[in-house]
């Protein structure tokens, strides 16, 4: 899988190229629609910084410019993965380290020339870039007593005499095509994201030692990558499955913000025999979730942090987040592509909600709950649909799912083209962003966004009076927040397509509250929540107009509430000061309160 270059192959490659590190087996898979940079036939001396091969490798690089305190755990990483790399290192560093430098090159590892004394070398003269490199070349091989065949110019610097220099004591100049800033404090993920999308055959990546990460990362990077690979090379799962899929839904080793952990490995010890049956993706994460013994609990929204994935095994308890991401990555350590979509907010409650969904053989994502035979229990209005996917914040699959969609179209002509705007419902609290559209031609668009109708067996639970559709208002955003500047007024998006603005009227109406939320039943049977008026409980009435506008405070004494001078077709609020956080927003309509 991996080999280190001598002299030969530096010929045949036109590079002193070295195995990968935290890469290994990524390099099998390489996208081949990206451009690979090559070296040129121009009158301008070029360094490499890229190799052009078909040998499915890349080389990791590391430059010693620093200290040494972390050499000794990059070798043993190095060591038990058995991976070899190269290090680019200073004469000047050479010198206050020749412990580890005899380290490095007694485990097999090829030692590269970065400079003597890491000066700006295009500022140099040709004598003097030959000195620099002359003089640690000495220093490297009176400690190793292997001369040094490949050199980096320090600053990733370059021009005719640095080059010219570097042949002329028979040296290859090696840049980089890929930084992984660990210089920058860097974690391992931030690194490998530097990395994925942009990484094929021949790349060579920069790192350096004596980082706060780069130790700490390797070994995890690369056992988690070379596992990934070891399915995806061996399993049956490429014939429906292309790379860039692999890379999305089965190679990322993190679903959120979970603690780093082994889970692929521990994923595939408990549940790897489930591959030896002939199931589907979606069977075998039905035979995973009766296994995993997963069970819902609301509780765990208080846990102080996310769990890892052997935390999951152990308490079997969750969110539906927690849940979904214990079913993806016990799918994704089997080797079967698996994601979570998610609704980022109801549109007619609080909360969000998250499933599974699974690539099946037919190269359709499937979607999978942890309701009975695997139902994705869906209770409540749906306005947005979007897909975990690696590096991909938005990945809107709301067309996927078969109910029924429409565009919005808002008129914006005192905003600038690509201005963005958020699309949002209400959660009870406040607007809560579910889409976001740029300004294009003083009108933004929102494609494909729900009316509040759900889709296959999925029903509404039923609650009292309340409409049919979802209420949707536009602001603009800035910085990726809500700025407080809504688009026009508030619009009900009806569920046969239909648009209904909510404009505040100057004409006035009185009217009379009985709840601040509508009912919901059980088995036909009404359930009384305390959002009904309660007699001595402070409420206070308002209505939208550019912003919540007070109608004023006022004590309950019976079960309603009588406002006048109400404006007519306006969305309204009730809140209750005295108790209660259920709080509704409604319109008023032949003399009742209509839910949304």
């Amino acid at each position: 899988m991996f080999i280190v270059c001598n002299k030969d192959k530096i010929a045949s490659y036109m590079v002193s190229f070295f195995t990968v590190m935290i890469l290994l087996g990524i390099a099998f898979y390489m996208r081949n629609n990206s451009k690979m940079l090559e070296v040129s036939s121009t009158s301008k001396q070029l360094p490499i910084y890229s190799v052009k091969t078909d040998e499915k490798k890349v080389a990791f690089t590391m430059n010693c410019a620093w200290n040494a305190d972390d050499i000794d755990q990059i070798l043993k990483t190095l060591e038990e993965n058995d991976v070899k790399i190269t290090f680019f290192m200073v004469g000047d560093w050479v010198d206050k380290y020749p412990e580890a430098v005899k380290k490095i090159s007694d485990a097999g590892h090829e030692i590269g020339n970065h400079s003597n004394t890491h000066p700006h070398v295009n500022n140099l003269t040709y004598e003097k870039n030959i000195s620099e490199i002359e003089e640690c070349n000495k220093k490297i091989e009176k400690i190793t007593g292997k001369k040094s065949k490949v050199y980096r110019g320090p600053y990733g610097e370059y021009n005719d005499n640095v080059i010219n220099a570097a042949e002329a004591v028979n040296s290859k100049t090696i840049q980089w095509s890929l930084d992984t800033l660990d210089y920058k404090d860097l974690t391992g993920e931030e690194m490998w994201k530097r990395l994925d999308k942009k990484i094929e055959p021949g790349s060579i990546i920069l790192s350096h030692n004596g980082t706060k990460h780069t130790a700490d990362s390797l070994d995890y990077l690369i056992k988690n990558i070379e596992y990934s690979f070891k399915i995806w090379e061996n399993g049956k799962i490429k014939d429906y499955c292309s790379f860039d899929e692999f890379c999305h839904y089965i190679l990322p080793y993190r679903i959120d913000h979970e603690p780093l952990s082994d889970w692929r490995e521990e994923g595939f010890q408990k549940f790897g025999h489930l591959l030896d049956s002939l199931m589907s993706p979606r069977e075998l994460a039905l035979r995973i979730i009766k296994l995993g013994g997963m069970r819902y609990n609301i509780g765990m929204t208080k846990y102080p942090y996310k769990q890892s994935y052997a935390e999951m095994l152990q308490t079997r308890w969750g969110t539906c987040d927690d849940m979904a991401a214990f079913l993806a990555l016990s799918l994704r350590a089997i080797g079967i592509p698996a994601s979570i979509d998610y609704v980022p907010a109801w549109a007619n409650r609080s909360s969000s909600h998250c499933w599974n969904v699974v690539k099946d053989a037919t190269g359709d994502f499937i979607e999978v709950g942890y309701g009975p035979e695997g139902k994705n229990e869906v209770v409540y209005k749906i306005s947005k649909i979007y897909r975990k996917k690696y590096d991909i914040p938005l990945c809107d699959v709301t067309s996927e799912y078969a109910m029924p969609l429409s565009d919005l179209t808002f008129r914006v002509p005192s905003q600038k083209d690509k201005q963005l705007i958020s699309l949002c419902t209400f959660n009870n609290h406040d607007w809560v962003p579910v889409a976001l559209s740029k300004v294009m031609n003083g009108s933004v668009l929102f494609e494909s966004v729900g009316r509040g109708i759900l889709w296959g067996d999925n029903q509404i639970r039923t609650y009292l009076n309340e409409g049919k559709g979802i209420v949707f208002l536009a602001f603009i955003s800035q910085k990726g927040r809500l700025n407080n500047k809504p688009i026009g007024f508030p619009v009900i998006l009806l569920e046969d397509g239909t648009i209904k603005e909510l404009c505040a009227s100057t004409e006035k109406e009185s009217i009379i509250l009985y709840r601040k939320y509508p009912y919901y039943g059980s088995n036909n049977a009404i359930i009384y929540d305390s959002n009904e008026i309660c007699v001595d409980n402070e409420y206070e009435l308002f209505y939208w107009n550019m912003k919540w506008i007070s109608l004023g405070r006022k004590f309950a004494v019976d079960n309603k509430l009588h406002y006048d001078d109400v404006p007519k077709g306006a969305l309204l609020w009730l809140k209750n000061h005295t108790q209660g956080k259920e709080e509704r927003i409604f319109t008023y309509e032949d003399g009742k309160q209509v839910w949304w």
